[in-house]
């Protein structure tokens, strides 16, 4: 390990270019993650200006009730994503007992 310390601290070049490079690796990173915080914020303009074009006077009620309606979808799928999980897990626990007990049964 003191070998890789001394090859860095004399070889000024290598230190640079890693530096360089990984500096660019999280300039990348933040470019994309900006673009994508930039594209969210455009689909909700998007979506807040067609819920204004279609009835001005209720826009607010429609975005609030849209967000919740949002909302009330996305929990229905997490509930069922862990129902699913769960069924797995059990099928998956079934079929490891299952398995343990054929190899018992060939032992004997």
């Amino acid at each position: 390990m003191n070998n890789f310390w001394q090859v860095l601290s004399g070889h000024s070049v290598i230190v640079a270019t890693v530096v360089i490079l990984s500096l660019f690796a999280v300039y990348f990173f933040f470019k994309q993650f900006v673009k994508f915080v930039l594209l969210l914020i455009l689909i909700l303009l998007l979506v807040g200006g067609y819920f204004y074009f279609r009835g001005p006077a209720h826009s607010p009620q429609t975005v609030g009730q849209a967000l919740k309606d949002a909302s009330t979808r996305v929990n229905k799928a997490v509930e069922k994503g862990k129902n699913v999980y769960r069924k797995g897990e059990d099928l998956y626990q079934k079929g490891k007992d299952a398995w343990q007990e054929k190899d018992e049964t060939k032992r004997d």
